[in-house]
């Protein structure tokens, strides 16, 4: 009882530590704002962008071909990538869901695809890795080293872990595949949905966390890594849910200057603020290892 007695619920010292977790956290996305600002992020972003937009289509029929070769009909696996990718983007017009499947099923004609068909494409998408292997060790300070080998080899590494990531989503969001697997746990197919809709995020955040450890050549531990993959989640949260600013304020102008490109220009401006994002939940977690005005510390 005594024990018990010492222990008391201190509302003051629960408000002080909750003031500081909080205090911490903003200033250091400011401070995470200067490193992104500092460092170039948003031109880096831009080359990134530039990279993805390249690699786009061979990426999506990468995937589609690993999804049907485990599912066994390209033609489902088909539908099933394009409309797992399209939920992320911002609402656009049907017609460019349709145009993008009919030049996918210009290049996948048959139920079975050729192994070198699997090797173009891969080697095609390792731009984007490459891209964001390079802006991690800008935002770090780290002037890349070991030539044409080392560090095309750590983007072939963490470019795999980049896909075999995107696979497992796209699995969790493969709805008949997911409802087989727990059938015998859970009978309701609307519970595991909603279960698998609320897991993706914090597998999100783990992962970006390490992707944000392991690529960077400065040690950082796994808090600010973690911290850093959440920053990243929250800003892309955030983007999802704010589309009706766009709607509200953007779209009618983009459409009467673009036309029917507008849809090309929202894509566009919906990876670059993804990029944008991972930079800046990069710049979250290295900041403490950096100085954002000043040479780096060294390594």
């Amino acid at each position: 009882m005594k024990s018990l007695k010492k222990i008391k619920f201190n509302p003051e010292r629960v408000e002080v530590i909750f003031f500081e977790i909080i205090k911490n956290f903003f200033l250091r996305l400011i401070s995470a704002l200067f490193l992104f600002k500092k460092r170039k992020g948003e031109v880096i972003a831009g080359a990134t962008t530039f990279f993805t937009v390249l690699s786009f289509g061979p990426a999506i029929l990468l995937m589609i071909s690993v999804v049907g070769i485990y599912i066994g009909d390209n033609d489902l696996a088909k539908d099933h990538v394009i409309n797992t990718i399209f939920s992320s983007f911002p609402k656009i017009d049907p017609w460019i869901l349709k145009s993008l499947k009919v030049l996918i099923e210009e290049q996948i004609t048959d139920h079975a695809v050729k192994p070198y068909q699997l090797g173009l494409w891969f080697f095609t998408c390792l731009g984007i890795s490459t891209s964001f292997v390079f802006g991690i060790n800008t935002l770090s300070k780290v002037d890349p080293d070991g030539g044409f080998f080392q560090d095309d080899f750590r983007s072939l590494i963490f470019g795999v872990f980049m896909a075999l990531f995107f696979l497992l989503v796209f699995m969790m969001f493969e709805k008949q595949f997911m409802l087989t697997i727990v059938e015998t746990f859970v009978t309701d197919s609307d519970t595991v949905l909603f279960l698998l809709e609320i897991l993706v995020w914090p597998f999100a955040v783990v992962f970006f966390g390490f992707f944000y450890k392991f690529s960077a050549q400065i040690k950082v531990s796994t808090k600010d890594a973690l911290l850093g993959g959440l920053v990243f989640t929250l800003c892309f949260f955030l983007g999802k849910s704010s589309y009706w600013i766009y709607l509200k304020y953007f779209k009618d102008d983009l459409y009467r200057d673009y036309g029917n490109f507008y849809n090309f220009m929202v894509g566009m401006i919906w990876i670059y603020f993804i990029v944008c994002s991972f930079y800046f939940g990069a710049s979250f977690t290295y900041v403490s290892k950096v100085k954002v005005f000043g040479k780096g510390k060294s390594r």
